[in-house]
């Protein structure tokens, strides 16, 4: 990417190459015998154009070329995209340029995700990104550095779980393998058609969506679903949560709740130990409190109820959502309970051994239900 170029980058990719060359150089400089650095940009022509930083050296005296691709974003796709280029590059490097023989392709990006640095080991490429990532292995050298601000993955996804964006996640849940197009997305997740698009197209680079005939396909629900339980653990602090106190037995309390939303035809759902106890899940068999999502004011709520607010030690818990679509796909006869999808998350984001119930749901609730959302679309 030289000045000379016609067709100049953004700013912030030429920006992305330059920290990735002092990166380089800086890491190899520690090795004793490897010396002669020199850098070049791609120029925009010949048989090897595509590059975007050649790294020379020398490693104990034989030259080497270290061919660099920089993305601005380092998810797996972009990382199965970037080792294609470089092999391709290689073997025209090798045919065409007589000064390098030996040739070591190279992925760089701001941030380099765990699921995109095991690509670039399969495909036997290295990486590096600019929070200290990296692996090089060539000639006698190989060193390797993972664990560095894993907040940053989380970072790049963090908006795909945002109020509104993670509508269209729990649609996609929901049912996994249906196929999708954004705009039926966009509708049934009552979002606009822009967002349900920059959604698909980050789920897409880190390869947990992919296409089939056009439509879109969830490729890897449970990392998915788990994603978005990391996410959501700052999330459930989001919820206005309101405790009370009743001195009355908790399933008389629970019934007075249906009742009350049933008289004011307004929805609600019960979560956690209640909801886990009402459908059945393994392991929780007795409440000790009492967990629910409400829609309406829910100071008011318990007001009407009788209940009486306290700072602590309650045995009821009423939740204004941050969003109503948490009460999407609440279930249940008699009482109604949050979806399946909504349990796991609200366990996931408690601390404990309560926590510990998130996985009994995922593999007792969740998993059976996606199994048989496969089989019948199989069968179809």
């Amino acid at each position: 990417m030289a000045a000379n170029i016609e067709r100049k980058p953004h700013l912030r990719e030429q920006e992305i190459v330059y920290q990735v060359e002092l990166e380089l150089k800086e890491l190899l400089s520690s090795v004793p015998f490897v010396s002669e650095f020199s850098a070049e940009f791609n120029d925009g022509y010949g048989p090897d154009v595509g590059y975007d930083l050649l790294l020379k050296t020398a490693a104990n005296s034989k030259p080497y070329c270290l061919v660099i691709e920089v993305k601005s974003i380092g998810q797996p796709r972009n990382a199965r995209m970037a080792a294609a280029q470089l092999q391709r590059m290689i073997r025209n490097f090798i045919a065409h340029r007589t000064d390098f023989k030996k040739v070591y392709g190279i992925f760089a990006a701001p941030f380099v995700s765990e699921n995109a640095r095991k690509i670039c080991k399969e495909e036997g490429i290295g990486y590096i990104d600019l929070t200290g990532n990296c692996l090089i292995s060539f000639d006698n050298i190989y060193i390797e550095r993972f664990g560095f601000q894993k907040d940053a993955e989380k970072r790049e996804l963090r908006s795909v779980f945002n109020d509104k964006a993670s509508r269209i996640v729990r649609r996609l849940l929901s049912d996994p393998f249906r196929p999708w197009t954004v705009q039926e997305l966009a509708k049934r997740s009552h979002v606009s058609i822009g967002l349900a698009s920059q959604v698909k197209t980050k789920l897409f680079d880190s390869e947990i969506l992919e296409r089939r005939d056009e439509m879109l396909v969830v490729a890897k629900p449970e990392q998915l679903l788990k994603d978005w339980a990391d996410s959501y653990r700052l999330k459930f602090k989001k919820h206005i949560a309101v405790e009370f106190y009743s001195p009355k037995k908790l399933q008389d309390i629970e019934t007075e709740i249906i009742e009350y939303f049933k008289s004011n035809q307004t929805k609600y759902a019960f979560t956690l130990a209640t909801a886990a106890k009402a459908s059945g899940t393994q392991y929780v068999s007795q409440v000790n409190r009492i967990h629910a999502y409400v829609e309406g004011n829910a100071n008011q709520i318990g007001k009407e109820l009788g209940l009486k607010e306290v700072d602590s030690g309650g045995n009821v818990v009423l939740m204004q959502p941050f969003d109503t679509d948490i009460l999407y796909l609440s279930q249940g006869a008699g009482l109604s309970i949050v979806s399946d999808i909504q349990l796991y998350l609200d366990f996931s984001a408690q601390k404990g051994r309560i926590q510990e119930t998130a996985d009994i749901i995922f593999d007792t609730k969740i998993l059976p239900q996606w199994e048989d959302l496969r089989s019948a679309g199989q069968s179809v």
